[in-house]
């Protein structure tokens, strides 16, 4: 098969999921890496190089749903704590294990936050570099 008929495949599934999940943008595509994003040549944004702030996840996803941008963040790219540890870009720190990084925020007890900090599904610290998003081409 060609890169013309996987490309043709896959329009065909973007177009399925948009009429199946009524969705409002184009599925976009994710992408874990576990080499430097520079060894790879793909064009994309990084978001502290070409924007000069960090960016969370959702950042990085809306913009290539609404605008088309394609991103790549290593650790230094990421603005979300609870992301980079899930991620697997570092090893949780205490305040993640004790419960502090929900507490107050999305529990009412440290408790609780811990139960939910640990309840996260996280990826091993180390195997991934860097995290991609792309727009549908």
């Amino acid at each position: 098969m060609g890169l013309q008929e996987i490309s043709e495949k896959y329009r065909r599934y973007s177009n399925d999921l948009m009429n199946i999940l009524r969705l409002r943008t184009k599925p976009i595509g994710v992408a874990l890496i576990d080499k430097d994003p520079s060894e790879l040549g793909i064009n994309a944004l990084r978001p502290v190089k070409h924007l000069r702030r960090k960016l969370t996840f959702c950042q990085m996803t809306a913009a290539a749903r609404y605008y088309g941008m394609g991103m790549v963040a290593t650790l230094e790219d990421m603005a979300c704590p609870g992301e980079i540890i899930i991620f697997g870009f570092a090893e949780p720190p205490e305040y993640f294990l004790d419960g502090s990084l929900s507490y107050g925020l999305y529990t009412k007890t440290k408790e609780t936050g811990r139960a939910l900090d640990s309840s996260l599904p996280r990826l091993p610290a180390g195997k991934y570099r860097a995290l991609l998003t792309m727009p549908p081409r």
